[in-house]
């Protein structure tokens, strides 16, 4: 089995007080290019220089969804940002976020239909000239699933590795996918059922909270126990070669990174884990 390695997706209005410190206790960080400063990514691939890390870029505004094409100029300034790195891997969503050239501010998501499986597989057939290396491609959190679905989230997903380049694979994201489960009434197992696993390359992983009984991906919070265990169980039938952590508040010390730093790895030491004691 490959090592995973362990990461933190960076963000610099978070971690650049104490960026040193958390490269000493990583293997890799993901950068995102729309939320990070020339100066930042400079930055960042001096200190991976130094400790020996891998980078991987992370992107928000590829629209791979979009009806008409992907946003040509945006995946320019993403292939320049990737060949800066030397990045592991591109990636982005399964969604749009635009309409037009109007940009909606986040992404959207799709409904899950034989008409946009072959719209997003015709995108990335086209993106996959314009990116070299391995492409990515993320869950998102849908709080309602569209009535109008033909597939099954997991079932979109697996057909789609069915019918795309060799170099285009998954970054799954765990806390999406139990987010989504839970606020449309599924169970964690029913929901990821058929869900190809085997083209994981990467896992997400932050912490959520819970609001009128609803799951909300609030990124401000520790990673809890229920999804160590699923994430144990994810490892194992994935294979993945990075696995980060998602922290975007509530950060006020390395001591918050560092919690979920240590409990991936634990679990990455042992993916048998199955009781809290051996997770502690």
């Amino acid at each position: 089995m490959t090592k995973t390695k362990v990461g933190i997706c960076y963000r610099p209005w978070l971690h650049n007080d104490f960026l040193n410190k958390i490269a000493e206790n990583v293997d890799s960080i993901e950068v995102m290019p729309d939320a990070t400063q020339l100066e930042d990514i400079r930055q960042i691939k001096n200190i991976a220089t130094q400790h020996n890390l891998s980078i991987a870029t992370h992107c928000l505004r590829s629209s791979l969804a979009q009806v008409g094409g992907y946003q040509s100029e945006n995946i320019k300034n993403y292939f320049l940002c990737n060949e800066f790195l030397n990045s592991c891997y591109y990636s982005d969503h399964l969604a749009y976020s635009y309409i037009g050239d109007t940009y909606l501010s986040t992404v959207q998501p799709i409904k899950f239909t034989y008409k946009n499986l072959k719209l997003v597989a015709n995108n990335l057939e086209k993106l996959s000239k314009n990116i070299p290396g391995k492409i990515l491609i993320e869950n998102i959190v849908q709080d309602t699933l569209f009535k109008e679905n033909e597939l099954t989230e997991a079932e979109f997903f697996n057909e789609l590795m069915k019918c795309t380049p060799r170099n285009v694979r998954l970054l799954f994201d765990l806390t999406n996918m139990v987010v989504t489960a839970h606020n449309n009434n599924y169970s964690f197992e029913n929901y990821i059922h058929q869900y190809p696993f085997d083209s994981v390359e990467s896992i997400h992983v932050s912490g959520y909270t819970e609001k009128d009984r609803l799951f909300v991906d609030s990124h401000n919070v520790d990673i809890n126990m229920n999804q160590a265990r699923k994430l144990a169980i994810i490892l194992n039938k994935s294979n993945a070669k990075h696995l980060y952590v998602e922290r975007d508040f509530n950060v006020t010390s390395f001591s918050d990174v560092a919690r979920d730093l240590n409990l991936l790895q634990n679990i990455v030491k042992d993916t048998s884990i199955t009781t809290l004691d051996s997770l502690t």
